[in-house]
């Protein structure tokens, strides 16, 4: 790391909620909604304090602390405690059976690995075939990160690694994306641009923090414009449409893959449900069939299709315009700002508008490389900084994105 790149990158060493601490202490940052539990930014800037002092303490410099469970106020704490005591947050699939975490457990190696109740089954198989040298159980977890002290840490190294994310494994081994302060910042600023996100904004999120959309666009995208993040543990049809349509609760911004909005369609509540406060819903990671699109528009709601991916963050979103995306219905939408798009043949030249080509990325918010995986990392990465993503794509003369199939299925 060049020293230039260092200084460019040294402000980062406040992050997103010390910021928002000092400019709007007071403002709710995040509710916990399995426990109604809230903290404006000044007290989540302290217990990510507790975090960082406990993890200094219990985990090695650079090393690793792994969570198994769903979505609650300790791995918030972690995510961010992590960046600023220069240790590694692994969120988890609690999907996964046993024998997969094990595979997990065996590539990052944690110095801690934490779980839900819920999930003590596949704990247990899982370190049966992987030890870790200290597990403990989630509620044990929050105990100690609450009555830790409060340090004043900040980011050290904004280009180290500080948190992992495993891909699906679809493909072979599962990949551990490292991310990095600077990395996880800049794809959260691309999302709160594409997302029109504002210090007044509420985003409620049923999406899980091992995937990027939950922990990278919806949590860190929040933290970073000072909204307010409705954490939900989990995603129930009725429930997350009556929470989007309490006027209470206020919320302006969520996500919901085409499986969640189809799911909240079928609900009795749809029909007559008052959606039109919200500023907009985003949808991403399969593709989004229009009578869903058509559905929400006629109820005043902006859906917008997007494309990103764990590697790259959030990379292409729809404007929220009604009249656009009604034109554009099949598209992914323009890419974020900081992002640079290619479409590439298979000569390597890059494609006419209307031809398809693979997706290549480059920008701030592209991952340094997989965890343990050199060869996967060189074959992603070219050497002048671009990822292959492996998805076609076309570009039609507007300059919008249409995502039209996996590159190595149709070569």
């Amino acid at each position: 790391m060049n020293k230039g790149e260092d200084r460019d990158w040294a402000w980062l060493k406040r992050d997103p909620v010390r910021r928002h601490r000092e400019v709007r202490p007071n403002r709710t940052a995040i509710v916990e909604l399995a426990t109604g539990r809230a903290l404006t930014f000044a007290e989540l800037d302290a217990e990510i304090g507790r975090a960082a002092d406990w993890l200094d303490a219990n985990v090695a410099p650079g090393g690793r602390i792994a969570v198994l469970g769903r979505n609650s106020l300790s791995q918030v704490l972690l995510y961010y405690g992590c960046q600023r005591a220069g240790r590694v947050f692994v969120p988890l699939n609690w999907r996964l059976s046993g024998a997969e975490i094990a595979v997990l457990l065996d590539d990052c190696a944690p110095d801690v690995f934490a779980h839900d109740a819920e999930f003590a089954r596949e704990a247990g198989a899982a370190l049966a075939e992987a030890p870790v040298r200290r597990v403990m159980g989630s509620e044990d977890l929050a105990a100690d990160l609450a009555a830790s002290p409060v340090s004043d840490a900040v980011i050290s190294d904004p280009h180290a690694p500080a948190a992992l994310l495993y891909t699906s494994g679809t493909t072979g081994k599962p990949k551990g994306v490292i991310l990095t302060a600077k990395w996880m910042y800049a794809s959260a600023l691309n999302f709160t641009q594409i997302s029109e996100l504002t210090p007044a904004s509420v985003m409620l999120c049923d999406t899980p923090l091992f995937h990027t959309v939950g922990l990278k666009a919806a949590l860190a995208g929040s933290m970073v414009a000072g909204a307010t993040f409705l954490m939900s543990d989990r995603f129930v049809p009725g429930v997350t449409l009556a929470r989007l349509a309490d006027k209470a609760l206020g919320v302006t911004h969520s996500f919901c893959v085409p499986q969640m909005a189809q799911a909240m369609m079928a609900e009795p509540a749809f029909e007559t449900a008052d959606l039109s406060h919200i500023k907009a819903l985003f949808s991403g990671g399969a593709p989004l069939p229009r009578p869903i699109t058509e559905a929400f528009l006629a109820k005043s709601v902006i859906l917008a299709n997007g494309y990103g991916m764990t590697e790259a963050g959030s990379t292409l979103c729809m404007p929220l315009d009604a009249a656009v995306i009604a034109a554009k219905m099949d598209s992914a939408g323009l890419p974020a700002p900081s992002v640079m798009l290619r479409l590439v043949g298979p000569d390597g030249v890059d494609v006419k508008d209307g031809e398809v080509g693979e997706v290549w990325l480059s920008g701030p918010s592209l991952m340094p490389g997989y965890w343990n995986q050199p060869e996967a990392t060189a074959k992603a990465l070219t050497a002048d900084g671009w990822l292959k993503t492996g998805d076609a794509a076309r570009r039609d003369a507007d300059g919008f994105i249409f995502i039209v199939d996996r590159w190595k299925d149709m070569y």
